[in-house]
């Protein structure tokens, strides 16, 4: 049996959906961005997640995308992490797990000025199995 463990994000903030985070009609100038962008996230996710032994050794697909909401302080910490949506509690438990984990973000900037952002996080969480 093999696991396969795929893993998808997006970032947007509050009223908005994009992959590139940076909206035009957003009031950020520019938004919080995770230090090398999407792409860095990605990786920094899939290399951190982990998935419970007894989650691995189900006999079936699982799957679901859990909503995180957390905002980035204006020093680039995140704080306030709130689960939005998610079903599975080891997967709720996994995604706060991750974004406590997560270095400093470089924070958003509105008007001239360094502001803290609420950003909404989708992850989806995927275990298939192959015989």
């Amino acid at each position: 049996m093999r696991i396969f463990i795929t893993l998808l994000i997006i970032v947007a903030s509050i009223g908005t959906v994009s992959s590139q985070h940076i909206i035009a009609d957003s009031p950020y100038k520019s938004g919080a961005s995770f230090p090398g962008g999407m792409d860095s996230l990605n990786s920094f996710l899939a290399k951190n997640i982990k998935y419970p032994k007894y989650l691995k050794d189900r006999k079936k697909e699982l799957e679901e995308i859990v909503i995180i909401e957390f905002t980035v302080k204006r020093d680039g910490w995140i704080e306030d992490i709130n689960i939005r949506k998610g079903k599975n509690a080891a997967f709720k438990k996994e995604a706060r797990r991750l974004v406590r984990e997560m270095p400093r973000w470089k924070p958003a900037e509105m008007e001239g000025k360094v502001v803290n952002e609420t950003i909404i996080l989708p992850i989806r969480f995927k275990l298939e199995f192959e015989d």
